[in-house]
């Protein structure tokens, strides 16, 4: 490396860096108290894919015109070959064959098709859209616009310690850089929040940031940033609702459903199946149907997103699940309401020139919230606003 400092900044994203592991984890998670300002970071509504778009473009889902991975497509949604189809649906009768199917067509095809049905697959189509930090990714971003060099898992790097060893390495090329961190999310899933597993998880991932912070404070004369998207939540149940059991079949003149981890989305032709299931939803008592305000303000009001968008309740996993299926494995999840503790993520940060405090920069106009404890956070959408002031220079 030169030795010559350069005039660039550093944004390390860490996948499900809950803001309450800090509390949970202090000896794990150390190293990154050194970071002189850290706020929590409020999510948006759904999962990854959204709010990455969020946090690096600003963008809702409504901005986006898709809300998680699979959407429902009125004109004709995902094609598999007709032998696909009849193969996959008749090993779709047992968990164990369905996520044996699942997992060789979804290679075959280049697709994860996770659990969706295979007579289901017709009315859904995935994204047409990468994630926001690839270099392919339609919008306007806070990396695309100010030339990021983009750090993360790939074919010749599939752990985070793969990734830190990179990113150490572009220290003194004189692109801004952001690197990507994934593995908290993944452990919170199989293990669990409060698990033995998310301890030496979060202990890794500490060791690895601080390197790299260390590294940009010898070679770089930008500013540090760390974010994550999200938290994360202990599953604690399992709540039953087949759509097709009180609905009937679905079709594209009746009604469709995707079951994600923790919404159920239902696009409804039939009046009296809407009038069906808003009173089977209602009943419920593990979940609430969202009502228009938070949809609006979520971003997610267009009606592409679903007529009716059932949120269930925090720790539970509605089943089956077309991500899951009838047993889902996951241990930890996210994608609750954006409002729950546990759902928030991290923001924290270093300036060379004088670190600003979050007052310093609510006063400069940064749109920067506080709740009923009085601890500063940001929402997802406001993060570019936030680092693009700090790659700017230091406030005044």
């Amino acid at each position: 490396m030169s030795t010559e400092r350069v005039e660039a900044a550093t944004l390390v994203f860490v996948d499900a860096l809950a803001a309450e592991y800090f509390e949970r984890f202090p000896s794990e998670l150390r190293p990154l108290e050194a970071l002189p300002e850290r706020i929590e970071l409020e999510p948006g509504m759904g999962f990854s894919i959204n709010i990455k778009a969020e946090l690096l473009g600003g963008l809702t889902p409504d901005d986006l015109g898709f809300f998680c991975k699979w959407n429902y497509a009125p004109r004709g949604g995902f094609q598999v070959p007709r032998w696909i189809r009849a193969l996959g649906g008749a090993l779709d009768g047992t968990q164990f064959t369905s996520r044996l199917a699942h997992r060789a067509f979804s290679r075959v095809l280049g697709v994860d098709l996770f659990t969706i049905p295979f007579r289901e697959l017709e009315l859904f189509a995935p994204a047409a859209c990468p994630e926001a930090y690839a270099s392919s990714f339609p919008h306007p971003t806070l990396l695309s616009e100010l030339g990021f060099r983009r750090v993360v898992h790939g074919r010749r790097m599939r752990r985070d310690a793969d990734v830190a060893r990179a990113a150490l390495q572009a220290m003194d090329d004189g692109r801004h850089t952001y690197v990507s961190l994934v593995e908290p999310d993944a452990v919170g899933h199989r293990r669990g929040p409060g698990s033995e597993g998310m301890r030496r998880a979060l202990a890794a991932t500490a060791h690895q940031v601080a390197s790299i912070w260390e590294a940009h404070r010898r070679h770089r004369r930008g500013p540090f940033i760390l974010f994550s998207d999200h938290g994360m939540a202990p599953v604690r149940e399992r709540a039953w609702f087949d759509p097709s059991e009180v609905l009937g079949p679905p079709g594209r003149s009746t009604y469709a459903c995707f079951s994600d981890s923790t919404m159920l989305r239902f696009w409804i032709h039939d009046p009296e199946i809407r009038t069906a299931a808003e009173e089977a939803l209602a009943a419920l008592t593990w979940g609430r149907v969202l009502d228009g305000e938070e949809r609006r303000r979520f971003g997610i009001a267009s009606p592409a997103h679903g007529d009716v968008i059932l949120l269930a309740d925090e720790g539970v996993l509605p089943v089956p699940s077309h991500v899951g299926g009838k047993h889902p494995r996951a241990v930890g999840m996210h994608g609750y309401h954006p409002d729950l503790p546990s759902q928030r993520g991290v923001v924290a940060w270093w300036h060379p020139d004088g670190t600003p405090s979050a007052g310093e920069l609510r006063s400069a106009g940064l749109p920067l919230a506080g709740d009923d404890r009085g601890a500063p956070r940001i929402r997802a959408r406001d993060f570019s606003v936030l680092a693009r002031t700090l790659i700017r220079g230091r406030p005044t």
